[in-house]
């Protein structure tokens, strides 16, 4: 191919495509991706988190907070990640059962030996 084809070639693409369409499909796609994300940074994410009684690492105050340094740590990372917390109350065996059914997401103070 000779360089005056190629350049016969070219505009006849170039020809092919319409341009403003194009950018009205870019544009869109932006548009989109720009309003997904503020949609899921306008909307907390919330994390169910397991509470039972044993102070002082977590446990209910007579007032009905949660307290103890693990709500404390727990508190600190959802502050810093944006989290909305939900206190899930229950005995040590039912937020486990808890844990491992779905019902709650995190489960302070357990460790694998």
């Amino acid at each position: 191919m000779n360089t005056a084809a190629a350049v016969d070639l070219l505009h006849q693409t170039s020809a092919a495509i319409n341009w403003r369409t194009v950018a009205a499909v870019l544009i869109s796609i932006l548009c989109m991706v720009s309003f997904s994300i503020a949609v899921f940074a306008a909307v907390p994410f919330t994390v169910r988190v397991g509470v039972y009684e044993n102070p002082p690492k977590i446990f209910t105050t007579p007032n009905g907070v949660v307290s103890g340094f693990w709500p404390a740590l727990v508190n600190y990372i959802a502050d810093k990640e944006g989290w909305q917390i939900e206190w899930v109350h229950g005995t040590w065996a039912q937020c486990l059962e808890n844990l491992r059914t779905g019902k709650i997401d995190i489960m302070p103070d357990v460790a694998f030996t």
